[in-house]
């Protein structure tokens, strides 16, 4: 159980996220840059005496799968880890944050405000009627406001919590969908010549 944590650690670090990112960006450079699909006899070819990237003959580049990148193992397998990565992250980054932006923290001891990253301290004579007076400034100012017996709790923004586990999900299901369509989609390619017509 300690290694699986460590693992899960490890797989939520942003620094893993965009090093998959990188990855994943360089692999599909290069199924750009190759021809995908083609039989193998036109890599061995082509690359026999002019290698790719004056390293990859054609046969190292059928061993690496580079004829067919977007369904390889290896392509698969970074898809795979930015996913999961994807969803730890959320699950133990995002959705507490957005938890805690949704539920109101009331501090009623003043040693809890300290610890805060930003904190500041008002005397005022008479607390009542002060209260009131920030709490007007603040509902002017677009912060939604909790008033309890002498004391306010205020926030703002909290919609944008929203946002990171919104876009972790659209990612999560980007990789799904193109997987899928890799794996089982049909691919069908027809050339049209002038003056000629498709049935």
């Amino acid at each position: 159980m300690k290694y699986l944590r460590r693992i899960l650690n490890w797989l939520s670090s942003l620094k893993i996220a965009i090093i998959l990112i990188l990855l994943i960006a360089i692999g599909s450079a290069l199924g750009t840059a190759l021809p995908q699909g083609a039989p193998p006899g036109l890599y061995l070819n082509k690359y026999q005496t002019s290698k790719f990237l004056g390293l990859i003959d054609g046969k190292l580049l059928l061993n690496l799968q580079l004829d067919h990148i977007y369904s390889s193992w290896w392509f698969l397998s970074l898809l795979s880890l930015l996913s999961i990565s994807l969803i730890v992250c959320s699950w133990k980054r995002q959705w507490p944050a957005l938890k805690r932006a949704i539920d109101w923290i009331d501090y009623k001891d003043p040693k809890q405000i300290q610890r805060l990253a930003i904190s500041k301290t008002f005397t005022i004579q008479k607390s009542s009627p002060g209260i009131q007076k920030w709490e007007d400034y603040l509902n002017k100012n677009g912060w939604k406001v909790q008033r309890n017996k002498s004391r306010l709790a205020a926030r703002k923004g909290a919609i944008g919590r929203v946002g990171p586990p919104l876009v972790h999900f659209g990612l999560i299901l980007l990789i799904i969908g193109a997987t899928f369509g890799v794996l089982s989609g049909q691919k069908l390619e027809r050339f049209l010549a002038p003056q000629r017509s498709l049935d």
